[in-house]
This record gives C-alpha cells, structure tokens and sequence, in this order.
C-alpha cells in the first residue's frame, strides 16, 4: 500500500448501514477501506526520512507531536470494542483525518488501536519542533493526494444508483486565512471574489451548470426547486428537492450535519441542513413528505450523513437534550453526560479535547442564542450525537432505507473539514447531490 492509497482509506470514510429488525435500531459501520500499522508506520517514517536526509540530521523516535494510529484490520461494528483510528496528525497543529473515538452513529465503543509516534530529531526544542511541522506538511499533503481532484471526499455511494453526492473539504481553493482554501460560504466574511472563485471550481470539477444554494436559518423549511424557480440567487430554506437533472443541490456546513437523500426509482433527490435545532423543529419529515408528494415512496429512500461535528465532540445544555426527549423520550439514548472532572470520558485519546479549558460551550455552528456554560459550571453537560438524532428521525417518520456515512467529526478532522466549534470566523464546506 502506498501512502496516497494509505490514506485514501482514512479520507474514504466507510458506509453506516442502518435498518431496523425487530422493532429496533440496529447498525452495521463497514469501513470503506482500513489502515494497518504497519501501513502508517511506513508513512511516516517515509516522511521523516525524506526530512531527515534533508537536514543531514539525525533521527530519534519518540516524539508526542504528531501521532498516527494504526486502524483495526477488521470491519467495525457499532458497539464492539475495535475502533479504526487513524490520525494524520497532532490535534495540536492540522488535526485528525479519521475519528479517534466510535466512526458509527450511535456506536458507544472503547478506544482501540496502537499510536506510532512521528520520528522527531533530537537536539534544543526549537529545531525539533521546526522537522515536526514540516512532517506534519508531508503528511498533510498526502492526505490532500488522496482527496478527489485534491479537493473533494470520494463518496461514491449512489454512483450505482442514480445520483453522484461530492463533499467538499477546507483544501484545494483559493481563500486566505482564517477560511483557507476552499471556502464556498459568502456569509461569513471571506473575500466574495474568492468564493466565487471556488465555487467556480466545483461547476468545472463536475461539469455542473448550475448549483442551487440556501440561505440556511435553522428552519424547518423545505423547498421543491422546478424549472419555475430554480434559478432563484439563494434560496431561503434549509432543504432542497428536485428532480430536475444535472442541478445541484448544495447544502454548507461547518460541524451541522449535512443529509443528502435518494429516492432511486423515481430519481427524487434532497438535500437537507440538519443542525440540531433543524431536527427537532421537523426538517427531515418536511423532507420525506414533499418527496412522497412528488412520488416517491419514503421506505424506499436513501440517505448518506455527510461530515458534522461526531458524538465525542458535540457537547450541549439540558434543555438540547430536553427539547429532544419532548419529541421522543427514547432520545434519550442518543445523549450522554459530560463528566468535566474525568477527563479521559469518553475517550481516552480525547484528553484534549474534553479538557475543562478546551471544550467549546456553545451549542451548534450557527446559533443565534446559544445556551453557554461558564467555565465554573459544567455540570448537567451532554455529548450529543447528531448522527443517531438524525437516523432515529429518518427511521420514525418511515425512511427505512440504506444510511451511508456518519462516521467523521468536522471539530476534531478539523485539518481536513471547517469546525465553527474550533475557530469561530472560518469557512464552509458544501456537499452536493445532483442527477446527471
């Protein structure tokens, strides 16, 4: 295995197939392709190598800066005790290209798989510190390799099926700091010139003519995009359908959860912004009601879960919670409480990112009025996971189709995605659905 097919297999993601039997949810987490250690190790002492012959310096292992982790060479199940973990690098500086903590929606796992530290050179700090960073480059760079077109993750699951879904990453545009390089948002700030510029680079990426994007409010509003409107500048809804070809749907985020839904035979397609207060105020049966309306049959719909902030990071007050449970009290399930005086909860290769100091309290990527907790004042915290919201959605207003997706998380890949949680003014990313 070669380093672009090594970490292919992290950016590929895998396929969530969810279905019910016998009344309940189960879920089956197929990893597209898996990493073995020794396919990381090979990596990055490459990398390190490279450098080291570079610098005619000498080469010691044992760095804590950069680490990658070598993934279970075995299928995951969600609730089994092997994770596949893999990171491309310290969450310190680019981030994590794979989940460290459960890739499936709802997967309540251990942490598993063993760390390869990043070869670092000895000598005073400032010099280690300056081969770990260019590593990290290397690093970062393949992952970039790997991606579609430099740019794009490879999702592939409705190729067979009538539709084509493109997710965009933060690499491969044009944009400067803070929303470098491939943001495709003009609300947040960024040189509009340049975002026009990327989204010019998605039409000629996929030859599309035209994509159809939303002013998103966290609404509940659905809209059926015809030949009557669907040259409308930006639509103010946060759900598009149609069944127009070769139109793009494209829904931007930056840890909410973008879904995308397939209706094959009628060749019906969605895209839908699910954040959390989208969710509970009815998005997704809004979705599932204007296609039936349109002919398709709700069983018979597919959904892939696009990158959105993962169950490990998404941390909320009571009344999310609350405001779930009142819709369903078996949400309660998808919901787990936030321990802020055990720090290795729930992962212990989380210890950063649930560190009292480090933990970000506002309640989703778009909010208006947040629910914020002091520092001082942790208690009756949640982590939520968004993923198994939305499937238990899907699942309770009829949509017992194939569920692709769900395993990413936006706020800890954030090398690799836009996180609002992580850096408050920065990009969007689109995912895309269109029929050719």
């Amino acid at each position: 295995m070669d380093s672009k097919q090594t970490v292919a297999a992290v950016l590929s993601g895998g396929a969530l197939l969810a279905s019910d039997k016998q009344g309940e949810l189960s879920q089956e987490v197929t990893l597209a392709s898996t990493m073995t250690k020794e396919a990381a190790q090979e990596a990055v002492q490459e990398a390190a190598q490279e450098d080291a012959a570079s610098k005619d310096s000498p080469v010691a292992e044992g760095s804590k800066d950069g680490v990658v982790a070598g993934a279970s060479e075995d299928s995951v199940r969600a609730g089994a005790s092997e994770d596949a973990v893999v990171t491309v690098a310290s969450e310190d500086s680019v981030g994590a290209v794979a989940s460290e903590d459960s890739v499936g929606a709802g997967a309540s796992t251990d942490s598993a798989g063993s760390e390869v530290s990043i070869p670092a050179s000895p000598g005073d700090k400032p010099d280690s510190l300056a081969m770990t960073a260019h590593v990290q480059e290397q690093l970062l760079a393949t992952a970039a390799q790997s991606l579609v077109k430099g740019r794009y993750l490879p999702i592939d699951c409705f190729d067979d099926h009538g539709a084509h879904v493109v997710v965009t990453t933060r690499l491969g545009g044009v944009s400067k700091e803070p929303y470098q390089s491939f943001n495709v948002a003009l609300h947040v700030g960024d040189d509009a010139q340049q975002v026009e510029q990327n989204r010019e680079l998605i039409k000629s990426d996929w030859g599309l003519p035209h994509i159809c994007f939303m002013e998103q409010t966290h609404s509940n509003e659905v809209v059926l995009v015809t030949e009557d409107n669907v040259n409308t500048p930006c639509f103010v809804a946060d759900g598009l359908v149609t069944k127009l070809s070769h139109i793009a749907l494209a829904v931007m985020t930056a840890d909410c959860l973008p879904l995308m839904l397939l209706h094959p035979e009628t060749g019906l397609i969605a895209a839908i912004h699910c954040g959390w207060r989208g969710i509970v105020r009815g998005i997704i049966p809004n979705a599932l009601h204007l296609m039936q309306s349109e002919g398709a049959k709700v069983e018979e719909i597919w959904a892939f879960l696009g990158p959105a902030i993962g169950p490990q990071s998404f941390e909320v007050g009571p009344e999310v919670r609350a405001a779930f449970m009142e819709i369903n009290p078996d949400n309660a399930c998808h919901f787990v409480t936030r321990y802020p005086n055990e720090p290795h909860y729930p992962s212990q290769n989380l210890k950063l990112a649930l560190k009292k100091e480090q933990v970000s309290t506002t309640i989703s990527d778009c909010s208006s009025s947040s629910s914020v907790a002091s520092s001082q004042d942790k208690r009756d915290r949640y982590l939520a996971d968004i993923y198994s919201l939305a499937i238990s959605s899907l699942r309770q207003h009829g949509a017992t189709g194939p569920v692709f997706g769900g395993n990413l998380d936006t706020y800890s890949q954030h090398a690799v995605f836009y996180s609002y949680r992580r850096q408050a003014v920065t990009g969007r990313m689109a995912s895309l659905i269109w029929c050719p």
